[in-house]
């Protein structure tokens, strides 16, 4: 191979690192919501294979960024869902997921949406309202 003997391991380190990225980000959201456990399941199967298979073709040097950018990814990801970090650099905790509700996002509705008939009260931008849980 033109990269040598240990070739493999930054392209297969790079795709377990896009993988563990895909895996944490979508959470529990996978495990209520059909739609995104499917989308889950097809990024799961699709993106570190093909990002394995182009890294073969790319210079290491794309994996030194592409791994750094990953796993910088992944602490990040992980620090700000957790609790203590988002009392300490004062962050809204998170609001969990309404099961089996169409009308509400993760994040909550948009103030006056249900009011005003926009949107159909799922959180749309449209009518300038306001976050609320």
């Amino acid at each position: 191979t033109p990269m040598g003997k240990m070739g493999i391991l930054l392209p297969l380190a790079t795709a377990a690192a896009l993988y563990a990225n895909i895996n944490s980000g979508f959470g529990a959201l996978a495990a209520s919501n059909r739609p995104m456990f499917y989308l889950k399941f097809a990024l799961l199967g699709l993106a570190p294979l093909s990002t394995f298979w182009m890294g073969m073709l790319v210079p290491q040097a794309v994996h030194c960024y592409w791994l750094t950018a990953s796993l910088t990814s992944l602490a990040q990801g992980s620090i700000l869902r957790s609790q203590a970090a988002r009392s300490f650099l004062s962050i809204e905790p998170v609001i969990p997921a309404v099961v089996g509700s169409g009308a509400r996002h993760a994040w909550g509705v948009l103030a006056g949406d249900a009011e005003r008939g926009v949107g159909g009260g799922t959180g749309s931008a449209r009518g300038g309202g306001q976050w609320e849980a």
